[in-house]
């Protein structure tokens, strides 16, 4: 069994700007001028926005700047007019001979170099989890896989890729599917349910059930191939009912026509090992 999977939550450029940007800005080259608040949830501002505006204020040119980010010059200064609009206040001071960044413009252009910063982080991280480079994966298995065959899985896949951190939870069958549910474990290896069949389930192996008894049991000395409806008259050491092999031996009982009755609890050595005497009827 195994939970659909969401992307990867992306990271909202205006709310970030939200965070880093909500400040008073005071129009530069008017000493004494108003602050000017601006309402940046409005404001539309992508990778490529900081870039130009970066290349701008690394060159101190219009033209060289337009060059680095394949813009034409005028394509570059309507996209600085619209920054400028956006934050509410000049960023640059421009002149006929020179272009240099105002008070205003110098509090953007660090906060835009760590947005980008932070944007190439973001994308490196997803392409990491994608790549199979990096990342978390936690997993409820039943007990007896659990005990078994997970470790060494766990084994030869962390040799295959170091960077992913692998989680195992070691629970029964019921808790396995809360536990996927409510999203605290990546999917679970466990028996297939019926009553959970919203969920998305991949077959995996199928186990057989066989019957372990004392060679001097009456069962024992049946010549003939023993079917499960022979074994119902007898009590059977059995699973508490939120282990998925108790619900499928009851299921198949039922359908046979029996109910089972659970005893009083025995407890066995180690103590820790607990273990139900059920019998059908």
């Amino acid at each position: 069994m195994k939970k659909r999977l969401t992307g990867c939550r992306g990271i909202s450029i205006i709310n970030v700007l939200d965070a880093h940007f909500k400040r008073i800005f005071v129009t530069a080259g008017q000493t004494g001028a108003r602050p000017v608040y601006t309402d940046v949830v409005d404001f539309n501002l992508s990778a490529k926005d900081l870039r130009a505006f970066l290349a701008v204020a690394r060159t101190c040119s219009f033209s060289q700047a337009a060059q680095q980010v394949h813009l034409s010059q005028s394509a570059l200064s309507t996209l600085i007019q619209r920054l400028e609009d956006g934050v509410g206040a000049r960023l640059f001071e421009r002149t006929t001979r020179s272009v240099a960044l105002t008070a205003a413009g110098q509090a953007f252009s660090e906060r835009a170099q760590q947005l980008l910063r932070e944007i190439e982080h973001t994308l490196t991280d997803v392409r990491d989890v994608v790549g199979l480079r990096r990342g978390r994966v936690t997993v409820a298995a039943l007990p007896s896989l659990a005990a078994g065959i997970v470790p060494r899985l766990f084994q030869a896949y962390q040799a295959r890729h170091p960077g992913i951190r692998l989680h195992l939870v070691d629970t029964l069958s019921a808790p396995a599917f809360e536990l996927v549910r409510e999203g605290r474990v990546d999917f679970a290896l466990t028996a297939a349910d019926p009553v959970h069949e919203d969920l998305l389930y991949e077959p995996l192996t199928a186990d057989a059930f066989v019957l372990l008894c004392t060679t001097g049991h009456p069962l024992a000395r049946r010549r003939s191939r023993l079917g499960f409806t022979d074994t119902l008259a007898w009590p059977h050491v059995s699973m508490p009912r939120t282990a998925s092999v108790r619900q499928y031996l009851d299921a198949a009982a039922l359908e046979k026509g029996w109910s089972s009755c659970r005893a009083t609890r025995w407890t066995t050595s180690p103590p820790s090992a607990r273990w139900w005497p059920t019998t059908w009827a």
